[in-house]
């Protein structure tokens, strides 16, 4: 099964992956939720790349239009859609994420960052361990976090110290430390790497990983001001979708 690990240099705990699909979950109807397909179908269908299936099956009549509502709406909740609104891409993915961090406290706030930038090695500075594990309590609380998940784990973890970072990874992608982050290459440089003391290792690959740029620090300095992409959310589309549906009223 799928997990997510939060690892230190002395330790580590693990949440489980259903947590994520959950986490996914909520994230992801949000904006969706917010954003009416049905009511902005012609501005989605001319935001649509050319050649797109959506748009072939809006033009031929494949089905009715609630059919192609829910079409979208699958190809938003997978999130490998993007749009072409005015002169920017909109990646439905980062749509997603961002409408979370817009309308969330910090705890759907922390979820979406876990869900985005665990794959990639996300991280927590010590010194923040402590705020960390108290959103999640928060969480806890309030129901969105689940019981049994691994939660309570993670949080006896966080406020063991505030000396050491803490990095996450996703079981199905590299654990933490690994030499791909410190840019070994072949057999024989990945068993010298692997050679190394613990310790080693992970100074090394928590230098390569804190000199990446993508902001993977969950900095709660920064919390209400990160986004990721181009910064589009759900709001900003409908606001956007709305203009052009006007536009092209005007020149009718």
């Amino acid at each position: 099964m799928s997990a997510i690990t939060f690892h230190t240099p002395s330790g580590s705990a693990t949440l489980r992956g259903s947590e994520r699909a959950w986490m996914s979950e909520i994230i992801t109807r949000s904006a969706i939720g917010l954003l009416d397909v049905g009511l902005y179908g012609n501005e989605i269908e001319r935001a649509l790349p050319e050649g797109h299936y959506l748009r072939a099956m809006r033009r031929t009549g494949m089905g009715d239009n609630a059919a192609w509502t829910r079409a979208v709406e699958t190809a938003m909740h997978v999130g490998d859609l993007t749009l072409r609104v005015g002169d920017e891409d909109v990646n439905m993915w980062h749509v997603h994420l961002n409408t979370a961090l817009v309308i969330g406290n910090d705890a759907l706030i922390l979820a979406a960052r876990i869900h985005a930038q665990c794959e990639i090695h996300g991280w927590i500075h010590g010194m923040w361990r402590e705020k960390v594990a108290d959103i999640i309590e928060d969480g806890r609380d309030s129901g969105l976090f689940r019981e049994d998940m691994g939660w309570e784990g993670i949080v006896t973890l966080l406020r063991e110290n505030a000396d050491e970072p803490v990095v996450m990874s996703y079981s199905v992608n590299d654990s933490f430390p690994n030499p791909y982050i410190v840019g070994v290459n072949g057999e024989e440089e990945s068993e010298a790497w692997y050679d190394l003391p613990a310790e080693a290792q992970w100074e090394q690959a928590f230098a390569a990983l804190r000199a990446q740029k993508g902001h993977l620090e969950l900095d709660p300095e920064e919390w209400y001001e990160f986004r990721f992409g181009n910064g589009w959310d759900a709001f900003k589309l409908i606001e956007r979708l709305s203009e052009n549906r006007v536009a092209v009223a005007r020149n009718v």
